[in-house]
């Protein structure tokens, strides 16, 4: 099955993680660019990995597709913080949920089966008894961490934070809060913002 087993990320890892997705799905834009049908094994041979390590990544072609739109519209995580130089740590914070939900209301339809696409594969490998499950980019991760630059932070306090937080800012939240919440698109980043300043305030009282 193509997937990864659940641990909790480290830096390195999670470092080393998106460089690999990074460099596969830039290979698969070369290809489209070109007007190619790209295969897996043609994704992995340019990317310069195996195509074992493609497949742990990537259930199939069609989930790398759907993502690599979402990857295109994603800046730099430098050049996205560098406008907010004079932002305390709050306003760093509420621009992540602001960021990703913006990213996936501009394709909800295409966000909703990707989603979908990664849940089918992650039901489909628990339906035979397997714990490993599709991991989707964690681009969260990077963001939390540059917002949370310069922090003075414990190492194992600013860890819970960042897993904390990436519980309520990632851009399935936006599906649940229309879906199961009932709400109104508009509500839904104010919503996540609230609750960041709620997570950042009780780290602040440890």
């Amino acid at each position: 099955m193509s997937t990864e087993k659940m641990k909790p990320p480290t830096d390195k890892r999670q470092n080393q993680r998106l460089r690999t997705r990074r460099a596969l799905l830039a290979a698969l834009r070369e290809i489209l660019e070109k007007g190619g049908a790209p295969s897996m094994e043609e994704v992995a041979d340019r990317a310069l990995v195996s195509r074992a390590t493609a497949y742990r990544y990537y259930p199939n072609i069609e989930t790398m597709i759907l993502e690599a739109g979402f990857d295109a519209a994603m800046p730099a995580t430098d050049d996205f913080f560098a406008q907010l130089s004079g932002a305390d740590v709050r306003e760093r914070l509420h621009r992540v949920p602001e960021l990703l939900f913006g990213i996936v209301e501009n394709d909800e339809v295409k966000f909703r089966r990707f989603l979908a696409a990664t849940l089918l594969d992650s039901a489909n490998a628990l339906s035979t008894g397997s714990e490993r499950v599709y991991r989707r980019g964690g681009r969260r991760f990077g963001l939390l961490e540059k917002a949370l630059e310069n922090t003075e932070l414990e190492k194992e306090q600013r860890r819970k934070l960042i897993r904390m937080l990436a519980l309520v800012v990632g851009p399935e939240l936006f599906i649940s809060g229309v879906d199961s919440c009932h709400m109104e698109r508009k509500e839904i980043v104010p919503a996540m913002q609230w609750i960041v300043d709620a997570i950042w305030e009780k780290i602040e009282r440890e």
